[in-house]
This record gives C-alpha cells, sequence and structure tokens, in this order.
C-alpha cells in the first residue's frame, strides 16, 4: 500500500499551491521528523503562516506554526470517512472522521487561472481513493 500512497498523494497533490515533493532524506520546513518505518512523500504549506500538513506513508500530520509544534496525526488506516467542503470556491480544508472523532485537515491555497480551484478539492481526491481502498478491504 505505500506505492500506492504515494503515487495517490504526488499525483492529486502536486498542482496544489503549497504542496512540495519531499527528495529522499528530505525534512519539512519546521524540522517534523517521520517516525521508523515511515517515509515521508511530502509537505503542504499553508500560507501566511498556517499549519503544515506532512504527508507519509502511514499517516497524515498536521504540524501547528507554533513554536511548540504540537503535532496532530491521523494514521492512514483510521480514515473512516470525509465530508465535501460547503463551498467550491472558498474551501480550506477537509474534515475526516477517524475512530477517535472529527479532524480537520487546512489545506488554504487555491491553484489554477485566476486561483479558482481551492487546495482542498485536491485533498478530497486523495481522501477519496485512501477511504474508498479501506472500505474495500
Amino acid at each position: 500500500m505505500p506505492l500506492l500512497v504515494g503515487s495517490v498523494i504526488r499525483r492529486h497533490l502536486r498542482p496544489t499551491s503549497g504542496f512540495r515533493v519531499a527528495e529522499p532524506g528530505a525534512v519539512p520546513p519546521n524540522g517534523f521528523h517521520a517516525a521508523d518505518g515511515e517515509d515521508v512523500i511530502g509537505w503542504y504549506i499553508n500560507e501566511p503562516a498556517g499549519p503544515l500538513v506532512v504527508f507519509t506513508t502511514i499517516a497524515i500530520h498536521v504540524v501547528s506554526d507554533a513554536k511548540d509544534a504540537k503535532v496532530e496525526t491521523t494514521p492512514l488506516d483510521d480514515l473512516l470517512d470525509y465530508e465535501l467542503p460547503a463551498s467550491k470556491r472558498s474551501a480550506e480544508g477537509v474534515f475526516v472522521r477517524t475512530p477517535s472523532g472529527k479532524r480537520f485537515l487546512p489545506m488554504r491555497g487555491a491553484h489554477g487561472v485566476d486561483g479558482r480551484f481551492p487546495d482542498a478539492w485536491s485533498l478530497v481526491q486523495v481522501l477519496r481513493v485512501l477511504v474508498g481502498n479501506r472500505v474495500r478491504r
């Protein structure tokens, strides 16, 4: 599954305004370090000075922009469902449902001509595949 996860995340998030693909051994800008056996696929920078969203082979980590760098981890295996953003033009992220409750994954940017496409909708495409794959198991 890690190869599928990496491919899906890179395919759908590469066009977004804030996603950066991780080179081998790269460390996200805030110094986040993945656990053993967990590889960083890439990260999304919420501008200005918003939380960093780090995508790995086993989880999505939201790292606060505060100096204490609080990390909220959502294991990919815990993704049960997601909610579509209420607005097509001003989406700022996506709520996901996990066994421990709802969590918000922020993606505040937009891409395309004149910023017509909120980046959150690209995250929806990733979640659609990951949640759908979980349901089929």
